[in-house]
């Protein structure tokens, strides 16, 4: 917890910092292309994935075939979607009526195999309760890739296609240094039965993931054929203000708790007490930051956004008063998975 808190702390810190700088550099039309360009790599993400990250924590018992298994899924699947992103960028651009995108959303695909590798290195690391690899790994490359190549990107004129350099350059430092600490076989299988236990768990919490994935990208998917592309930019710098700071802190905590969850999930009176302490930590918390974003909006707004910004005052109030109930789904979301009771999660979702 120490680690993973730490971790938090850092990260927001520095992203808040390198958003305010970003929010001088780019204009609210630029960030519009980043909206939809990031909601295309997001689902390149999920689908390099597939739920094999998770599976990795929440097996009971890891062998190395498993790891194999995981490493060679992870990778496959990022190879095809790395070739399905860059031959629908076009069309993507065409849909949404945006030239700059097809070359943003490509610089962005060409991160997928890299993330691959950080998926696996990341659940070994998680799986052992080992958060310090983690904190050098995304402070690293927080600051290499976001700080120095994307803001150095954007003062050089890059517009949108900076954020998608940034991308690349935080996946390629993560890879690096969280491999570095994992060593694990980079060796491929290609065994059905090193993939049937993996499996079995992950195509559940794939359901899940492309359900999760669509209730937060439907908003934007639809914003962008609806309004100019300097409204979206507008809307999504005003969530991602309020949002990735909440997010990143539920995310502290249900990374540490989701392994913890696991181990004790055989206990179910223990794990009922720890779900309910942490829950109702949680809701004080952040309970608290709801309040504190909702009055002091217009100040969050000058500062970390800038006077052409102006109009995401509102937003930002709105999103402030959501606070609670994202970190609040989000440590549901874990003692599901934790336990394998994937359907209430799934049901859930799709209402």
């Amino acid at each position: 917890m120490k680690w993973s808190s730490l971790t938090m702390f850092i990260v927001a810190l520095l992203g808040l910092v390198f958003a305010a700088i970003l929010s001088r550099l780019l204009t609210p039309k630029e960030f519009g292309v980043v909206a939809i360009a990031f909601v295309l790599q997001r689902f390149g993400q999920f689908i390099g994935d597939l739920g094999v990250g998770q599976a990795l924590v929440q097996k009971p018992e890891l062998s190395g075939e498993d790891i194999q298994a995981g490493f060679t899924s992870s990778v496959g699947l990022g190879l095809l979607a790395t070739v399905a992103v860059w031959l629908l960028a076009p069309l993507a651009g065409a849909y949404y009526d945006m030239p700059d995108l097809p070359v943003v959303f490509r610089v962005y695909a060409a991160a997928y195999m890299l993330t691959a590798m950080v998926v696996i290195s990341t659940s070994l690391l998680r799986r052992q309760l080992n958060f310090r690899p983690l904190l050098i790994g995304e402070v690293a490359s927080l600051v290499i890739g976001h700080g120095l190549f994307g803001l150095g990107a954007a003062y050089l004129g890059f517009g949108a296609l900076s954020l998608a350099i940034s991308a690349l350059v935080q996946a390629l430092v993560q890879m690096i240094i969280l491999y570095a600490f994992t060593r694990h076989s980079l060796r491929l299988t290609f065994r059905p039965e090193s993939y049937r236990t993996l499996y079995a768990f992950a195509t559940r919490v794939t359901i899940i993931n492309f359900l999760e994935f669509v209730s937060s990208s439907l908003d934007t998917l639809m914003l962008a054929r609806l309004y100019p592309q300097a409204e979206l930019g507008i809307y999504k710098r005003a969530y991602n203000t309020v949002g990735i700071p909440a997010l990143a802190f539920a995310t502290s905590l249900t990374r540490v708790l989701a392994p913890s969850f696991s181990s004790i999930q055989s206990e179910s009176e223990r794990l009922r007490r720890a779900h309910h302490s942490a829950l109702v930590a949680l809701l004080i918390v952040m309970s608290c930051v709801a309040g504190g974003i909702f009055v002091a909006a217009p100040e969050v707004v000058a500062v970390l956004l800038g006077s052409q910004f102006a109009g995401a005052v509102i937003l930002v109030k709105t999103f402030g008063l959501l606070v609670p109930f994202m970190v609040a789904s989000n440590l549901a979301g874990v003692l599901a998975e934790a336990t394998a009771q994937l359907r209430i999660k799934t049901h859930i979702q799709a209402v």
